[in-house]
């Protein structure tokens, strides 16, 4: 990413992302999920603007930190995030070259691991991306219901439906309590 730009928008991913910072800096803002609804997505959200994230959604911001070469940054799934590439900070130790003849990282010298043209490098690398409860149940459940469907052992999951049985079947036709269970479930039940 060149020196004083953004790559991406505020977003946030339906991954668990770990950062490894390789050449140059970045400033990286991270907030909360908006919304109890947004914790833990299975799907990455749309570019926000920044005005979306602090304002409109009210996202608290959590961290605003700088990264350089060798510094590592977690970011969990939901998480907004959003990142500059920045000059190295006066307060950031500069990172000395490792046997490459005065040359950083980028390969020019005294580049201060900034990179030739004050550029920013770093290296994603994403875990569990379908690898939740839900995503193993959509699989399981179905795979599960065709084997005991196709069982020769009983016909009982092929025999035909009762009549009218969704106007008495389920948990919003509970007898102990008519406000137990899931109110979507109810809600979709009785449209």
């Amino acid at each position: 990413t060149p020196l004083h730009s953004q790559g991406f928008a505020p977003h946030y991913d339906d991954v668990d992302v770990f950062i490894l910072q390789l050449e140059g800096y970045k400033r990286w803002r991270v907030y909360a999920p908006p919304n109890k609804m947004e914790t833990l997505p299975r799907e990455s959200s749309r570019d926000y603007t920044e005005k979306e994230v602090e304002e409109d959604m009210g996202c608290e911001l959590i961290m605003d930190l700088m990264i350089g070469p060798g510094d590592v940054l977690y970011l969990p799934r939901g998480w907004i995030h959003q990142a500059d590439t920045v000059a190295r900070p006066a307060h950031m130790v500069k990172v000395p070259s490792s046997g490459s003849g005065g040359k950083g990282m980028s390969g020019s010298k005294d580049s201060d691991a900034q990179g030739p043209r004050g550029h920013s490098l770093h290296l994603t690398v994403s875990a569990m991306q379908n690898w939740c409860w839900a995503d193993f149940l959509e699989i399981l459940i179905p795979e599960a219901l065709e084997a005991a469907a196709a069982s020769d052992k009983s016909i009982s999951l092929r025999e035909g439906l009762p009549r009218n049985f969704l106007s008495y079947m389920g948990t919003m036709h509970q007898l102990d309590d008519e406000d137990s269970g899931p109110e979507g479930l109810k809600q979709a039940l009785e449209a």
